[in-house]
């Protein structure tokens, strides 16, 4: 009862919302790298079949409110195809998000200030950075570089190199039964939680304030061969649970 008076109080009502969207298309070479980087919003980046660049700009605010402007910048430099997004003077109740679908074989470099990141079907070199926020990765494969100050990263099944950096957060992540070449988990202020599908994963795991708690055995030396996981906390736990098939 008292939830519902809260809810039909319009101190604690959230105002009708109303969208504004924008669609860019730009031609992308086999060559070219695209560099995204978004001020005070959300990035969606999915891999696509086809060989152009779509960028979708949706800029949400309170229904009867003048939109606040969203600046978005798209321009070639030799090899690169620069985005720059940025929403002046946001609040609560604006939200901004850019979406875009991008050759899933491209090079992508991708920054938020405050904003989640969420990156899937992208099958080539990544570097992905939120300072204020997730990342989420979904499907990837290449070189992959991961970092997020304040936020979490959680990623599932990746093939090639991994490697990601928690300053305040947690990692979550699931390995499938194709190999890694190799993952690295590195966190500062979190923990970190790791599913694995394969039966006999070569794991280096230590922490320098919490417990390691594990379905697979760890930090065993084997000469002729190195490690495929290695994940490193300083002040967190680290699981590592084995999935049943």
């Amino acid at each position: 009862m008292l939830l519902f008076l809260l809810l039909s109080d319009p101190l604690f009502s959230f105002p009708e919302m109303d969208t504004i969207i924008k669609v860019h298309d730009f031609k992308m070479g086999l060559n070219d790298t695209l560099v995204v980087s978004v001020e005070n919003g959300d990035i969606y980046l999915m891999g696509s079949k086809e060989k152009k660049l779509r960028i979708k700009s949706l800029l949400i605010f309170p229904k009867g409110k003048k939109p606040i402007k969203q600046n978005i910048e798209i321009r070639k430099l030799l090899h690169k195809i620069i985005i720059k997004g940025k929403v002046k003077k946001p609040n609560k109740y604006l939200r901004t998000s850019f979406e875009i679908s991008v050759p899933e074989r491209a090079k992508i470099s991708v920054m938020s200030d405050n904003g989640d990141i969420k990156i899937f079907g992208i099958r080539n070199e990544i570097n992905a950075r939120s300072i204020n926020g997730d990342i989420i990765c979904n499907k990837i494969e290449g070189r992959i570089n991961l970092i997020s100050n304040n936020g979490d990263i959680d990623f599932k099944e990746p093939k090639g190199i991994l490697g990601c950096k928690c300053t305040n957060g947690d990692i979550s992540g699931e390995i499938g039964k194709d190999i890694p070449d190799s993952i690295f988990l590195t966190v500062g202020n979190g923990s970190v939680s790791l599913k694995i599908k394969l039966r006999n994963p070569l794991i280096r795991a230590e922490t320098a304030n919490g417990k390691i708690f594990s379905d697979f055995p760890y930090n065993i030396q084997a000469p002729s061969k190195r490690p495929t996981i290695i994940i490193s906390a300083s002040n967190g736990d680290i699981y590592i649970k084995k999935i049943q098939e």
